[in-house]
């Protein structure tokens, strides 16, 4: 999601560690953690109950700043 939220705000698609350092540098400390945690669990493809719901928020967040932001392209 870190990819999708930088290419909607730089209309460019970037390496993977690129947008997690980049959204890391700009979000807010509650999607930071989440992202954190998820680069930290990378190695275990088991998802935790716990940020299950928490990843679905952040997808969702991403989805709504899809629907504000001007579309790069056109």
């Amino acid at each position: 999601m870190c990819r999708a939220l930088y290419t909607l705000a730089f209309g460019e698609l970037v390496s993977k560690r690129k947008a997690v350092e980049w959204a890391l540098s700009v979000l807010p400390e509650s999607w930071r953690a989440l992202v954190e945690k998820a680069v930290a669990g990378r190695a275990d493809d088991s998802a935790a109950p716990d940020s299950v719901a928490d990843a679905l928020a952040f997808v969702e967040c991403v989805a709504g700043q899809a629907e504000t932001m001007p579309h790069p392209l056109t």
